[in-house]
């Protein structure tokens, strides 16, 4: 992982980070929920509000700057690591992934 992030960093790619990251997050959750891989955002809230009783905010707002921040040609590093972060934060909590603990076992 520290390999891959600092050729990300090297080649100025935090984009291409956010957007590898945000695709993996939308694929485990529109799995999850039977959704399209196309569909919006507030659909795929709207899912997880309705059949895995989310009561959250945020969600929402992740996933909006993690698409924008994806598009964009320039990312500041440390803007980048905060997104990815807190997807990957967003895939445990909802159980997309095991948790730390599990995955050792």
């Amino acid at each position: 992982v520290d390999t891959l992030g600092s050729l990300y960093q090297r080649a100025g790619a935090a984009p291409a980070a956010v957007r590898v990251a945000y695709q993996r997050f939308r694929n485990l959750l529109t799995r999850r929920l039977g959704l399209p891989l196309a569909a919006p955002n507030a659909a795929l809230e709207q899912g997880v509000r309705a059949r895995l009783g989310w009561k959250e905010t945020g969600l929402s707002d992740t996933l909006q700057r993690a698409e924008r921040a994806s598009r964009l040609a320039q990312l500041l590093g440390t803007e980048a690591l905060e997104i990815v972060q807190a997807l990957e934060r967003y895939e445990e909590r909802l159980g997309l992934r095991p948790r730390r603990e599990q995955e050792k076992r």
